[in-house]
């Protein structure tokens, strides 16, 4: 049985062959980079498309935050972190745990299990905040999970603890996904927050909006 995929190709080769043609036998591609498709962006289409009222990331950061996030970003470039924990009662294992730093300032718990015979002992909750505690110290701004939606055991007690629902996927693999996320940056959970629909906005939030805040001040005073 032959593949139809083709052989390995370099990508510049592989744009020529599949944008070098016109689309609709009318329109042409042009290749650009970042900031001559945005300069485009700005001139002849912006617009015509209202802006969104959307922070920098960085610039919410207190400065305590911004140097810890660079020791975090040497380690996610050279040697990122990763965890493997296991429990024990004496020998026998009640607990494990892994985790690892998903992006830059991200700390993602992937997998923790308590065994059967251990549960309802408050080893779960107790572990959580240990998990917390270890990555505010690190300088991550998020710690992020997984779960199955009906995963109430292990959702509720991480809601309880200061987690928010953050996103829900359809996992080609998996199935539907509900992804938790716990901020320890204060300004990053209040941007999350704003963005959900909870006016509660910062002078933090005003000074690093990308501009749409003025520009929103200046279209309201039109109405005034």
């Amino acid at each position: 049985m032959t593949s139809n995929q083709p052989g390995l190709q370099e990508p510049q080769d592989v744009w020529n062959q599949v944008f070098g043609s016109t689309l609709l036998d009318r329109f042409t591609f042009e290749r650009t980079d970042r900031n001559g498709y945005w300069d485009v962006f700005e001139r002849d289409l912006a617009q015509h498309y209202p802006p969104e009222l959307m922070f920098i990331r960085n610039g919410l950061l207190s400065s305590a935050e911004r140097e810890m996030r660079k020791t975090l970003q040497i380690a996610f470039h050279s040697n990122a972190i990763m965890d493997f924990i296991i429990v024990r009662d004496g020998q026998k294992v009640v607990a494990m745990f892994n985790g690892w730093q998903k992006e830059v300032d991200v700390y993602y718990m992937q997998h923790s299990i308590v065994h059967p015979d251990h549960r309802r002992l408050g080893i779960y909750s107790s572990f959580m905040r240990k998990v917390l505690e270890y990555t505010n110290r690190l300088g991550f701004l998020q710690v992020t999970s997984c779960h199955s939606p009906v995963n109430n055991s292990v959702i509720i007690p991480k809601l309880r603890m200061g987690f928010h629902v953050t996103s829900m996927e359809l996992h080609a693999e998996y199935g539907p996904n509900l992804w938790l996320t716990y901020f320890h940056s204060e300004q990053l959970k209040k941007a999350f927050e704003f963005r959900c629909g909870m006016v509660e906005f910062t002078k933090s939030m005003f000074e690093n909006s990308e501009g749409t805040s003025q520009m929103l001040l200046t279209k309201l005073s039109e109405f005034s």
